[in-house]
């Protein structure tokens, strides 16, 4: 994945490369940088929405995979990854204000996987385990927790 990051920065500024540290906080050239962990900073977490912070959670403990993050009937592939399979899979991205996004129908995850795994890439699939209601629910019970300030950001967000 270092290599697709070095050459663009199609992410968060924490995923460029000059920036790149594991769960440990260790650079790409420490003896023990640990490529499968991303190191996000507790002040990046408060900008995201909710589905970003569920995506960001997968992806930090899978940086070095390409994550497909199950929509549906549809699996979306973001950033790096979707620089990824836009070249292997040819897959379109659209012009976004802020991020890179591609997705494909579950009918194409065997042959997409098999294509991406062929080129060498580990693939972590996320499956959804909640539809919106659910989700809602789920938030509106997490917030009873939350502080206020943790509230403003999660009301912002949705």
């Amino acid at each position: 994945m270092i290599d697709v990051v070095e050459a663009n920065k199609n992410g968060p500024w924490y995923t460029h490369a000059e920036h790149i540290v594991d769960a440990e906080m260790r650079r790409p050239d420490h003896a023990d940088y640990d490529p499968s962990t991303l190191h996000i900073p507790k002040a990046e977490w408060h900008a995201l929405t909710p589905g970003m912070v569920r995506y960001w959670e997968i992806k930090s403990r899978n940086f070095d995979k390409v994550v497909l993050y199950r929509w549906g009937h549809w699996f979306i592939v973001y950033y790096q990854d979707a620089m990824q399979c836009n070249r292997l899979i040819d897959l379109c991205i659209p012009p976004r204000q802020r991020q890179h996004i591609v997705g494909f129908h579950e009918n194409h995850l065997q042959d997409n996987i098999e294509t991406l795994v062929n080129a060498g890439l580990k693939v972590a699939i996320c499956e959804q385990t909640e539809n919106g209601p659910q989700m809602e629910a789920r938030i509106k019970e997490e917030m009873k927790t939350m502080t206020q300030e943790e509230k403003k950001g999660v009301v912002k967000a949705i």
